[in-house]
């Protein structure tokens, strides 16, 4: 049996099913701890801590503020790397107001000692999170690393109908790249080659096949009254207010929420001011055609661990689209398209801004991708599933961030922009027949996810067994898995040994 370490914080839902995930593992006989970033879920989504192992960071951060200082087995984690996460999240992107001087130091020396204590006393094996998409996460991997504590983080898979379990913080890098070196094609079930050459034949379609909906509750046609006016929001802020009234002294260690009823209600005026934005930009989009030389740039969703962790050097976006544009082969233009989920939440200044450079072109976030994708030159991007789906359509990817996908023959990894000229022009429209080479891709990719659903905002009802249920089979196989691997280092050691 293995001990688990659960991270919770505020995200929508979050606090119920990391819970109820957290009751499927101990019903298998697992330990299971909770870390929580401030006491809120308590009070928003009704959780009891009772009879649970649980610890709360505001209340840790709160005690230790002044004298909290980074332990020397830590020091040589790059610790404003991971807050990186936290600042383009609510200080570039959401405009939040910054702490004073000192309080950050102590902020992050604070979440240090907090994990430390929790791996020192409590011999945890894992710990359980999305993906790395914040300090709060970041910090437990960088610690854990040093602990040997492993990670264990689900997010949705670009196939349909599985799910990735990251043990790395660059998503699967690693363990993709492994996975593609060591496939061997004859080996594949028949069954699971069905599935991938009835994948592939989709890119033969007049759509792409995407996991993304346009129905996503982030999406900007999402309407304010039924987002806003609705009991789950009301609820949301009255425990705003109970909060206050009963944690009050842990507000301003409750990073990053502080005052809930301040968040909420800023973030209720940013949707706003972005139906706003979005009236006021339907004119500034290009009319485009699919002819003639040219690579489609796509703007990510923002922010997400995606552009924040996986490209941190690259996420100023207008600075990357300026050092691609100014190095693209004179004629070849680059078109710019922004994620629909994203769109109207960049300053408007941002678009007139793209608009100045002369080979740049804004696409509507709504074009369809199949016929921008099929007549382009390529993909340039940091890690964008529209990269994944250019490499299904045999175009060639230019990646900045640290993708799994980087390791497909098609894709160009770069980390400066000193080549990019040359790399662009030695790029161009038609890269041959590539299915066996898509289909050696996605028999590794399918060895690297996991079948069931782990998207539990997208749930139409609640349905924990929906998310634990999966959850709980591809943890069993990973720690399975690794044991047996101890188990035959162990081995090893004792042949040498004797």
């Amino acid at each position: 049996m293995s001990a688990f370490l659960i991270l919770i914080n505020n995200a929508p839902q979050m606090p119920v099913y990391h819970t109820k995930l957290g009751e499927a593992l101990e019903q298998r006989g697992h330990q299971v701890y909770y870390a929580y970033s401030d006491h809120l879920p308590f009070l928003t989504d009704h959780i009891s801590p009772e009879g649970k192992k649980v610890f709360v960071f505001s209340s840790y951060f709160r005690e230790h503020y002044k004298t909290a200082v980074v332990p020397e087995k830590y020091r040589g984690i790059n610790l404003w790397e991971t807050f990186y996460a936290d600042y383009d999240r609510f200080f570039v992107n959401y405009r939040f107001k910054p702490r004073g001087h000192g309080y950050y130091e102590a902020l992050m020396a604070n979440m240090v000692s907090f994990f430390d204590d929790i791996f020192t006393t409590c011999s945890i094996d894992y710990f359980i999170y999305e993906n790395i998409s914040n300090s709060f996460a970041h910090v437990c991997y960088q610690v854990g690393a040093l602990n040997n504590v492993g990670f264990l983080g689900y997010c949705v898979s670009r196939m349909p109908g599985r799910f990735e379990i990251q043990t790395e913080r660059f998503n699967t890098v690693q363990l993709f790249s492994h996975a593609y070196d060591n496939v061997e094609m004859s080996e594949v079930p028949e069954s699971v080659m069905k599935d991938i050459d009835t994948y592939l034949d989709r890119y033969e379609e007049d759509k792409i096949p995407t996991y993304h909906s346009f129905s996503h509750p982030l999406s900007y046609k999402t309407s304010l009254i039924k987002k806003y006016v609705s009991g789950e929001k009301v609820r949301m802020f009255t425990s705003g207010f109970k909060y206050l009234r009963k944690y009050g002294a842990d507000v301003k260690y409750s990073f990053p929420v502080h005052n809930p009823v301040k968040m909420y209600t800023h973030f209720f005026f940013r949707q706003l001011n972005r139906k706003l934005k979005i009236f006021r930009s339907r004119w500034i989009f290009d009319k485009v055609k699919p002819e003639g030389n040219y690579f489609v740039f796509p703007m990510q969703m923002k922010p997400e661990s995606s552009t924040s962790v996986w490209a941190r050097h690259f996420v100023d976006e207008i600075s990357l689209i300026k050092n691609i544009a100014f190095n693209l082969p004179f004629g070849t233009l680059l078109y710019v398209k922004e994620h629909f989920v994203n769109l109207g939440n960049l300053p408007f200044e941002v678009y007139q801004e793209l608009k100045r450079i002369p080979n740049v072109r804004l696409v509507h976030p709504l074009e369809p991708n199949k016929p921008l994708l099929q007549h382009s030159l390529g993909i340039i991007t940091l890690t964008s599933t529209m990269g994944f789906e250019a490499l299904m359509m045999g175009k060639m990817v230019v990646a900045f961030g640290d993708i799994f996908y980087k390791k497909h023959p098609l894709c160009i990894s770069v980390k400066s922009f000193e080549d990019l000229y040359t790399i662009f022009s030695a790029i161009k429209k038609d890269n041959g027949k590539v299915r066996d080479i898509n289909r050696r891709f996605l028999a590794a990719y399918y060895n690297c996810t996991y079948e069931g659903n782990v998207n539990y905002i997208a749930y139409g009802s609640f349905d924990p067994e929906r998310f634990t249920v999966p959850m709980v089979q591809a943890i069993s196989a990973i720690t399975a898995r690794k044991q047996t691997e101890v188990v035959r280092e162990e081995d090893t050691l004792d042949v040498v040994n004797v």
